[in-house]
C-alpha cells in the first residue's frame, strides 16, 4: 500500500508503474477509489474474445505462422494453382 497527497485541483500523481498506462477508476465507495490497469478492445474486435472456437482458432493460426507451417489449402496471393482460380482471383497482377 503507498500513500498519497491530493492537490488543490483533486489530482493524485500515480507514479511510474501507471505511466503511459490506460486506467479504470472505480469510486462506487464514497471512501476509496480503485484503480486497475486495463486494456481496451475496439468494440467491433470484441466479439472474437466472446467466440472460444474463433479465437483458439486464431491462437492456433498465430502459432502456426510464427514456425512458418502454411497449409497448402491456401495460396499465396501471387501462386496460382490452375488458370481458372487464377483468373477469377483479384490477385492476378493485372
Amino acid at each position: 500500500m503507498t500513500s498519497r497527497t491530493v492537490d488543490g485541483k483533486g489530482r493524485v500523481t500515480l507514479g511510474p508503474d501507471f505511466a503511459n498506462q490506460t486506467v479504470v477508476i472505480d469510486d462506487s465507495n464514497p471512501d476509496q477509489l480503485v484503480i486497475r490497469k486495463v486494456v481496451l478492445i475496439p468494440a467491433e474486435e470484441a466479439w472474437l474474445y466472446k467466440n472460444q472456437v474463433a479465437i483458439k482458432g486464431l491462437r492456433k493460426g498465430l502459432q502456426q505462422a510464427a514456425k512458418m507451417r502454411f497449409s497448402s489449402d491456401y495460396a499465396l496471393p501471387h501462386s496460382r494453382r490452375n488458370s481458372s482460380s487464377a483468373a477469377l482471383s483479384p490477385y492476378n497482377g493485372k
